[in-house]
């Protein structure tokens, strides 16, 4: 796509026009919430890799509600979790190993013993009413529809039936697949699902990710990135007639910018978080650019979602710290480019509230 062309202002103006956006109110479409016992892989400065472990805490997030005027929060469970059920057993779930062919597990603990389940039926079910249910009291306990639902969905091994139960319930805008977590690929998703969301008129959220060569993986996790690529979400969302959220922009693929010019429809959306994270892992992107900038000249304004995709707002490099700026760096990369206020508040808010229907 042609370089972004816009209305650029003066050093007093922007400062206020900075101001004047910071206090909008804002659609974080990306929160997940859930104790991670896997941690997540990050690359430190050097290129060395290393596992940290930051779990997505929702009494953790909701102190950023007011200072980010958060207004909507998309709430999804952690890809991988670590549950307490009312029984007192603690779940983990939908686990993948290499060996033969790919094998799920649900692993149960108690005091006494751990049992292990091979391909659960159904395996986030609990983790999906848990987090709905949360997301139920947490609206009650603060008065108003802050918190909305995106229930994780193993295209392998849900039914329709399983989806279907948080498809009826208000509070889900979409259904999440996580192929990295899952080990699946668009070539693994049933013919029914997109029937039945399009019925429902809800969208799929997608992980997407990126394979260089230059990025170490085990060859299973370099092949099922590749499969999770946003060009390929992207080319079975129009193949299929339905509509899509890709996360973490789509990995700045301009074969997904070209796919938005050309459509007609606004049938693709990308968000933006955890833009510290992504332009500090380059090796994971399809550009080797500043995410942020790129994010914001790449795609149209409209199509371009904010999300703080908690808890992977980590700063580079650290295990504990979160950070909160993006809705600040959001503001004044757009800005820099030229792009309208109201294009920004649409960014910030508006474009969640259309494309989720919130």
């Amino acid at each position: 796509m042609p370089a972004r062309v816009g209305r650029k202002t003066n050093g007093s103006h922007r400062s206020d026009a900075v101001q004047r956006l910071l206090r909008c109110p804002v659609a974080d479409s990306e929160v997940h919430i859930g104790d991670d016992p896997l941690g997540r892989l990050v690359t430190r400065k050097g290129g060395q890799p290393a596992r940290i472990y930051l779990h997505s805490r929702l009494e953790v997030y909701e102190q950023q509600i007011e200072p980010l005027n958060i207004r909507h929060a998309l709430l999804i469970p952690t890809p991988t979790y670590e549950l307490k059920l009312a029984s007192g057993e603690v779940e983990r779930s939908c686990l993948w190993s290499m060996g033969g062919g790919i094998t799920y597990k649900k692993i149960t603990m108690t005091n006494l013993a751990v049992s292990e389940e091979v391909n659960p039926r159904q395996p986030y079910i609990n983790m999906n009413r848990y987090l709905l249910g949360r997301a139920r009291s947490e609206n009650a306990r603060l008065g108003e529809s802050i918190f909305h639902f995106v229930p994780l969905f193993h295209p392998k091994l849900d039914n329709k039936a399983n989806i279907e139960e948080f498809l009826n319930d208000p509070l889900t805008v979409a259904v999440k697949v996580h192929g990295i977590a899952t080990h699946t690929s668009p070539a693994d998703m049933p013919a029914w699902a997109p029937k039945l969301l399009s019925r429902y008129d809800k969208p799929f959220f997608f992980h997407t990710d990126y394979q260089k060569s230059t990025y170490t993986r085990s060859r299973a996790e370099g092949d099922i990135a590749s499969a999770n690529s946003a060009i390929k979400w992207a080319g079975w969302v129009a193949k299929n007639g339905t509509r899509a959220y890709l996360a973490h922009g789509a990995r700045l693929d301009l074969g997904v910018a070209s796919m938005m010019e050309k459509s007609g429809k606004e049938d693709l959306v990308v968000g933006v978080g955890p833009d510290l994270l992504l332009n500090h892992e380059r090796e994971r992107l399809a550009k080797d650019v500043n995410y942020l900038t790129a994010l914001l000249d790449m795609f149209p304004s409209k199509r371009v979602l904010f999300s703080s995709d908690f808890a992977w707002n980590i700063t580079p490099n650290s295990e504990e710290v979160c950070d909160w700026d993006s809705k600040r760096r959001v503001v004044e990369g757009a800005i820099g480019l030229g792009i309208e206020e109201k294009e920004i508040e649409g960014i910030l808010m508006g474009n969640a509230v259309r494309f989720f229907k919130l």
